[in-house]
């Protein structure tokens, strides 16, 4: 994600492309472990769907389409 980021590519404008692909992969990480955790698939899929919309708000500061 860096590197395409420093290119400017996926419309990349804002910040540093090193700091926020790194947030980018803890969040991920820090999610991944939260879904695992779940005893409930049914609440593995609800967490799951937080962690895209979390990406997504995240991301659109950055990202254009």
């Amino acid at each position: 994600m860096e590197m395409r980021w420093k290119r400017g590519q996926d419309g990349f404008h804002g910040g540093d492309p090193k700091v926020v692909a790194q947030t980018v992969l803890q969040i991920a990480v820090a999610m991944e472990d939260m879904i695992a955790a779940q005893s409930n698939p049914e609440n593995a899929d609800i967490y799951a769907q937080e962690f895209l919309t979390l990406l997504d708000s995240y991301l659109a500061n950055y990202l254009e389409d």
